[in-house]
């Protein structure tokens, strides 16, 4: 009996030392966790983030869940604009779960004949945005997303890019991605 408790004893041992972890592994998980923040400090706190976009008046944005594909978003529902046939909604993306990576702006005009009052919209929510975040709007933008023109910024922790899809929907997209 007493061999077959020493046997015991042995492979608990042995099996509970090959799972645990060694001082040098938790220290390098501990260093990744640390290289897992972003240069864009407000992307860092995801739940602030979210809240502090969600009270530009679209709508609020979900809570960060796994995407199903690898990754992690927080979206809005489709807010429609008023009087038109238009919408627009947030989606913040990463595929990290500890930060957002990148948030997209997206307008989608379904009636042509409603472009200049759905970009109206769109440019105000996009200085709302930038507001939101405590950033710089970067100049050219605003006059970018009017004249409906492909734009890009480089900033010191963060790029603005901005284009538009034209067919059937247009389609408006914003996007700020962290370095």
């Amino acid at each position: 009996m007493k061999a077959f408790i020493t046997l015991i004893f042995c492979y608990l041992c042995i099996f509970t030392g090959c799972n645990s972890k060694q001082p040098e592994q938790k220290a390098a998980e501990q260093q990744t966790e640390q290289k897992e923040k972003v240069m864009l400090d407000i992307f860092n706190d995801i739940n602030k983030t979210r809240g502090l976009l969600s009270q530009n008046g679209i709508g609020e944005l979900h809570s960060w869940k796994s995407d199903q594909m690898g990754g992690f978003m927080s979206i809005t529902d489709y807010y429609n604009i008023q009087n038109t046939l238009s919408n627009v909604s947030y989606y913040l993306e990463s595929d990290n779960e500890s930060h957002i990576k990148t948030l997209r702006f997206v307008l989608n005009i379904n009636k042509k004949n409603e472009s200049k009052q759905s970009v109206s919209f769109f440019t105000d929510k996009v200085s709302a945005t930038f507001k939101s975040l405590s950033l710089d709007i970067p100049d050219g933008l605003l006059a970018a997303i009017n004249k409906g023109d492909t734009f890009n910024a480089d900033h010191d922790n963060f790029t603005t890019s901005f284009n538009v899809d034209k067919g059937n929907i247009d389609i408006y997209t914003l996007k700020i991605e962290t370095k």
